[in-house]
């Protein structure tokens, strides 16, 4: 496995972490700064760019944060 395999893997495992945490892919690609589609491309290990930095911002944001509270949709 390349180290770039390596880094995919963990940015992988660290969104799977914070998903299941009740993070959402929206929330988290707010959080960091980037689209929707950048964040979901990372969680099916495809274009991964700036590995390194997402890798950190992640464990940053999975050490540091409670998910947002989703906000209340219409009812009817």
């Amino acid at each position: 496995m390349t180290d770039k395999q390596t880094m995919e893997n963990a940015v992988q495992e660290a969104l799977r972490k914070l998903r299941e945490g009740g993070w959402t892919i929206s929330a988290l690609a707010d959080k960091l700064g980037l689209s929707n589609h950048t964040l979901y491309m990372w969680t099916k290990g495809r274009a991964v760019y700036g590995v390194e930095m997402g890798l950190l911002a992640l464990g940053v944001l999975a050490q540091c944060q409670a998910p947002p509270r989703r906000k209340p949709g219409p009812r009817g």
